[in-house]
């Protein structure tokens, strides 16, 4: 690790075999307990590159914080470029309000800005957001929760279809899988980047299909967290064929006692339409349940920032805010 010190703390670059130091990290600040595994998953096995990440160690020798992006492959009119995701964001209980995210951040930023890789996204929260604005992040949308709580999964769920047929290998329905709109910015789904984002060990995804004479046409995704299902990714070529993908995962929900269904959508975006469209609803309200909405924030270069500060210019679905 190359170290940058600072008056109580050093910055360091984590290395591959640091990631014991960022275990009490988790457990701390997300209540989490996770492996080498894990790290190995999600920092590593990344497709589109390995993560880039800075603790800062107190003199007494226990790591403070942690601060790290992961690479993300995204089209961005036409061209295919890496674009930054901000995750894991962790300070300690015993070493917060002492300016440590601000820290390792901004050397961060400056990392990749010295390296000419300075373009960052993030989902905001309700405590990170205002920091990261003040580092001078640009806030474009709003993301927000989508559900089909309990009792709307008994209406409409239907009987059993033949149609829909379980999917063992991603390839299957590989021509189904790259998602764009109107909008110039979408992430890439090609299938190495699928298959890891599949294998993540924290949840068992599963894959669904609508067959249509003989031909897989639409799928959806989805996984168990904790009591509800999350819809992480799907593809509605049709009202029928939304009818029976969701139905299935209605009669999932009911079968096994589970609250509901989530999907996460820009608001106003095709996407959320889509979801309305199958029965999804949101909390209106200031609170109850779902009814946070996620700031979609970015940083790059200004020039950049100014190029893509609008909402329109991001295709943005839960595959894409999944925090991993």
């Amino acid at each position: 690790m190359n170290p940058a010190t600072t008056t109580e703390y050093t910055i360091k670059q984590l290395e591959t075999s640091d990631f014991d130091l960022l275990l009490p990290l988790m457990k701390d600040a997300f209540g989490m307990t996770v492996d080498f595994d894990y790290f190995k998953w999600k920092f590593l096995d990344n497709p589109a590159g390995h993560f880039i990440g800075f603790v800062a160690v107190h003199s007494s020798g226990e790591v403070g914080a942690y601060y790290g992006v992961m690479p993300e492959r995204y089209s961005i009119r036409g061209q295919e470029r890496i674009i930054y995701q901000s995750c894991d964001t962790m300070t300690h209980s015993q070493h917060r309000r002492r300016g440590l995210f601000q820290m390792l951040a901004v050397h961060c930023y400056e990392h990749l800005r010295a390296q000419g890789k300075l373009f960052v996204i993030g989902f905001g929260g309700k405590l990170s957001t205002p920091g990261l604005l003040k580092f001078g992040w640009r806030s474009v949308m709003l993301f927000r929760a989508y559900f089909i709580p309990r009792l709307l999964c008994r209406i409409g769920s239907g009987s059993s279809a033949d149609d829909v047929v379980p999917v063992e290998n991603v390839e299957d329905i590989a021509h189904l899988l790259e998602h764009t709109g109107p909008e110039p910015i979408h992430s890439v789904r090609n299938l190495l980047t699928v298959r890891w984002r599949l294998s993540n060990p924290r949840y068992a995804y599963r894959l669904q299909a609508y067959r249509e004479k003989g031909a897989l046409v639409g799928y959806t995704c989805h996984y168990w967290d904790g009591s509800k299902i999350t819809l992480f990714d799907f593809h509605f070529p049709d009202a029928r064929a939304r009818r029976a993908l969701l139905g299935s995962l209605k009669r999932e929900a009911v079968r096994t006692g589970g609250k509901g269904i989530v999907a996460w959508a820009k608001e106003g975006s095709g996407t959320a339409r889509q979801l309305s469209a199958g029965g999804f609803i949101s909390n209106p309200f200031q609170k109850g349940p779902l009814h946070e909405k996620l700031p979609f924030v970015f940083y790059a270069e200004e020039a950049t920032m100014q190029e893509f500060s609008a909402p329109d210019c991001w295709h943005l679905e839960t595959f894409d805010h999944d925090a991993f």
